[in-house]
């Protein structure tokens, strides 16, 4: 393979690897132990950017089901303020979405 996006968690919690991920296309590598989806997969889907953020919102709320977070008090968590930074920092595009309401991979 070659450029592709990745994701892992440390310790894996059993069952991740069978996780339905987005995009369809990411497959988990066993011997990498982690999801990829290939960057020419990402580049051709109609959405690149909201491919790589389905895939990365994917993947933490399979992470957050197996090892039994509430995905409601992590959602308030999304509620609070960022503390001021000292020098202000340009925000992609990409990082200024969010996953919609409700979303369930």
């Amino acid at each position: 393979m070659g450029a592709a996006f990745y994701s892992y968690t440390l310790p894996e919690p059993a069952g991740f690897p069978d996780q339905p991920i987005l995009p369809e296309r990411a497959s988990y590598d066993s011997q990498l132990g982690e999801f990829l989806p290939s960057y020419d997969d990402v580049r051709a889907t109609a959405d690149p950017g909201r491919a790589i953020l389905d895939f990365a919102q994917c993947t933490y709320e399979a992470v957050a089901r197996l090892r039994g977070w509430s995905m409601d008090e992590l959602a308030l968590q999304d509620e609070h303020p960022p503390r001021p930074r000292e020098r202000p920092q340009e925000t992609s595009e990409i990082a200024t979405r969010k996953a919609p309401t409700g979303w369930r991979c």
